[in-house]
């Protein structure tokens, strides 16, 4: 009787958990967010050496109408993080494989983010969508099984 229970109360935690879902299980993050720092010519580029964010989990992601863009709903943790963030710095960068995307000028930042090309791309080779569809060509991974190393 008690490895049923067990057995449930594990089932109910992965129940719960079953909600957010990562992309694959390489273990690499989906995009990680830093902020901007500006060189003495003028030019902007990312402070590598300040993570502020790692995104390896999310809610949702939707194709937007036009099969090309991408809205990504974070986890509720990475959007009070992300919404904290965005209170502090008037901009950050974000990675996403070896695409970068700029945010800048976030107010009532809602939870979501939405990427055009190439971060879109990214995603939505990362997360098997076909191409010019809101299908996936491949079941999700395992959120639960441990990254491949």
């Amino acid at each position: 009787m008690k490895r049923i229970l067990v057995l449930l109360a594990l089932l109910g935690f992965a129940a719960l958990r079953a909600d957010d879902f990562r992309p694959d299980a390489s273990g690499a993050p989906i995009f990680q967010v830093f902020p901007l720092i500006e060189n003495p010519s003028n030019n902007v580029s990312l402070d590598h050496g300040h993570l502020l964010l790692s995104v390896d989990k999310v809610s949702d992601i939707f194709l937007k109408k036009d099969l090309r863009r991408v809205r990504v709903v974070l986890t509720t943790d990475d959007a009070r993080a992300f919404a904290s963030i965005l209170d502090r710095f008037d901009a950050v960068g974000i990675t996403a494989g070896d695409s970068v995307a700029l945010i800048s000028g976030h107010t009532g930042f809602n939870g979501s983010l939405t990427f055009d090309n190439p971060v879109a791309a990214y995603l939505r080779q990362r997360f098997h969508v076909k191409p010019g569809s809101n299908e996936v060509d491949a079941p999700p991974a395992n959120p639960f099984a441990a990254p491949s190393e």
